[in-house]
């Protein structure tokens, strides 16, 4: 929905609307399932993101940062 601006996603260069639909190779159907995933993660870990943007499919690498003390 948003990006935060200097954040781990807009430093790899998601944009807001763009929909993350695979998290290291592993295909997402809902937002639970990418939260999911990111628990199994540390900050400082690289992240293999395949987002839908304007119709079309593109990669990108996050290095994750810490998570919101919300989200804990």
């Amino acid at each position: 929905a948003s990006v935060v601006p200097g954040g781990p996603a807009a430093q790899a260069g998601l944009q807001p609307g763009d929909v993350i639909v695979g998290f290291n190779g592993t295909t997402l159907t809902s937002q639970h399932t990418l939260r999911g995933a990111l628990f199994g993660e540390k900050p400082g870990d690289t992240a293999t993101l395949t987002v839908q943007r304007n119709g079309a499919s593109q990669t990108f690498q996050v290095t994750l940062g810490e998570r919101p003390a919300a989200t804990q």
